[in-house]
This record gives C-alpha cells, structure tokens and sequence, in this order.
C-alpha cells in the first residue's frame, strides 16, 4: 500500500497556491528544468511563477482577448500563446517582452513547439511555421475543430485530435495524414505520447481514454471508469503513469503497462478524497484523506434510504476509519467500497 500512498501524497498537499490571474486559467506548461510553471488566461494574459515560491516573475501583457494555449521552446527563452481572436504572440520570457506578433488566424484552441516548427490548430487546419526559414505550412483533414496537438521533440512528426471523433498523425515535410485513428465516439479533447512516441493516448467525451500504438497503428488498450466526458490528460514521464480528468468530478490514475486503475480521487467541495481499488483477496479498499473528521458515515437500508448518521465518537465510526499518518497524510480503511465511494460518504 505504500505504493498508493507515495502517488497520492503529492497531489493531497498543495506546496503553492498561485494567485494573480483574474480570469479562468485555459493552459499552463512546465519549463524543462521544473523551475517555472507557465499559465494562460482568459484575463488576456500569460504569466511566469516560480514552482519554489509560488511568486509570479513575469506578466505578458497584450492579448486583446482569451488566451486559450501556450507552448515554450525547450531552451526556455521564448514562449508562445495563442487567443480566442486567432493571434498568436511570441514572448521573451525573462524580460516579458512581445518579439512578434502573428495573425490571420481562425480560431487558436491549441500549440506547440519543438524548437524548428511551431504548430498551431487553426480551426480544422493545423498552421506549421518553420522558424528557421519562417515558411508556413497547413495541415489538412480534419473535419471539425481541432482541440489539441503534441508534435515530436526532434523529428517531423505531429498527433492531433478533433471534435470529428478521431485522431490523426501527420508528416510535417510532406504535409500528409499518415493515420487516423478512429474508436472514439464523439470528441476527442486531449492527446499525449509516451516518451520514445511508442505510444499515444487519446480522452474523449465518450468516457474513455485509448492508448494507440504507432507503429502498428491500432488501439491497444481501452480505459474505462469515469462517468463522464473525459478532458484532462497527461503522462507521468518518470512513473509510466497516465492521469485522466473528468467532468465527474475525478481524477483516475492508470498504470499504462497493466491497464488498471490504482487511484481515483475525489472533490468533494474544498476537500479531496483518494479511493485505491481493493488488493486481490481482500475486501476492503483504501481511502486517503486529510480531513477524516470532515468525512460523514451514514447506514443505508436496502432501497439506500439514510437511516441513521454515525456519531463522530461513536466506536462504530471509529471501526469504519482506522487513521494514521503515512507519507503526510491521514489513511482511512473502510469496507465496502463501492457503497461507500457515491453513497456513505460526504463532506
């Protein structure tokens, strides 16, 4: 179990708050040293924090309209961020200052650089600038909007993914469609690669995120659990982990080379509660929260009428929540978990 606990810890205990933006925030990035974390806003702006303080060091100001993305070339120095009005912005990141402006554009939801070519989903096109001879290129093939794009670190290659349900890589030279990738049900929000691009993963609105293999180009495995629309998307480069985000309100961790779930966690207004599936032979699956006081344990009849609310005191309650330290946060064993998991528990 310690396994869970050491994923869980991170995530349960915020070490910074950031706070400036005044506006929802639609993108955010990481430098590549894990020093800085870039965010854009529907306040019109992008700003730089400092993962260790928490403090913002820069403000890049002078989008007329909602920042919907950013990318950040690998060296650092330069970060781009593109707007619901379709400019995309090219910005000195230490001095904060605008280098060039780029426009024409329909409607930007997503970018990313890889040092040579930044690509930029127009609409139903991808937009392929090549910052070394400043030429441009479209990507055509998509039927509706594109929602997101990861384009590799080193060679001519993109992934993008639709509101058509599907898909597709490309050949950034040629300009061509290499696959589509098509299972998805309806629109595909997010799509993220492994780290030697082995491997894709795509997450729709359909509940499901699929792990695509790209040599062979066919889906390899189907991840299933939320309840609703899947957006949120991103691969644990050091743990070979995928973490998915719902609409329902969860957060489920998947283990890429097994397939399984081995944490759900939970919002439950300004708390969160982490659920890890039952171990084989054993009844009882594990909870971890920091407010064990705050959680409710209710008795249910049949038909799931709340018949009786628990005492906080009451040794019965205690027997349900066995709590104790671990990795800084408070571990709490209850039995019957699925029960417990939508019904018996509340905040």
């Amino acid at each position: 179990m310690m396994a869970h606990g050491s994923l869980a810890g991170p995530w349960l205990t915020p070490l910074q708050t950031f706070i400036g933006h005044e506006g929802m925030v639609r993108a955010s990035c990481l430098s590549h040293d894990n020093k800085y974390l870039y965010t854009g806003s529907w306040d019109g702006t992008a700003r730089k924090w400092d993962l260790k303080t928490g403090k913002c060091q820069v403000i890049y100001k002078g989008h007329k309209c909602r920042v919907y993305s950013i990318a950040l070339t690998n060296d650092g120095t330069r970060l781009f961020s593109g707007d619901h009005g379709g400019a995309v912005k090219e910005w000195d990141t230490t001095s904060g200052e605008c280098i060039e402006t780029l426009s024409g554009f329909d409607y930007i939801c997503h970018l990313d650089h890889n040092g040579k070519y930044l690509a930029i989903a127009n609409g139903k096109e991808i937009r392929i600038h090549n910052r070394e001879d400043n030429s441009t290129r479209d990507l055509k093939g998509h039927n509706e909007y594109i929602l997101a794009i990861v384009i590799h670190p080193t060679e001519n290659k993109l992934i993008s993914c639709s509101e058509d349900n599907t898909a597709k890589s490309w050949d950034i030279e040629s300009g061509k469609c290499i696959k589509t990738f098509t299972g998805h049900t309806t629109t595909v929000f997010n799509v993220v690669t492994n780290n030697d691009w082995s491997y894709a993963f795509t997450v729709s609105n359909d509940m499901t995120c699929r792990q695509w293999d790209l040599e062979s180009r066919q889906c390899v495995n189907v991840f299933k659990g939320h309840k609703a629309g899947i957006i949120g998307l991103c691969y644990d480069t050091t743990t070979n982990h995928i973490i998915t985000g719902s609409q329902d309100g969860t957060v489920m961790f998947w283990d890429v080379e097994t397939g399984s779930n081995i944490a759900t966690l939970h919002i439950y207004k300004d708390h969160a509660l982490w659920t890890c599936p039952q171990e084989e032979g054993m009844d009882e699956r594990w909870f971890y929260t920091e407010n064990p006081e705050k959680l409710k344990i209710v008795e249910q009849d049949e038909e799931g009428n709340i018949v009786n609310t628990l005492d906080p005191d009451s040794s019965e309650r205690k027997g349900h929540i066995q709590a104790y330290n671990r990795q800084d946060m408070v571990t709490a064993r209850i039995s019957n978990p699925d029960e417990y998991k939508w019904k018996q528990i509340h905040y």
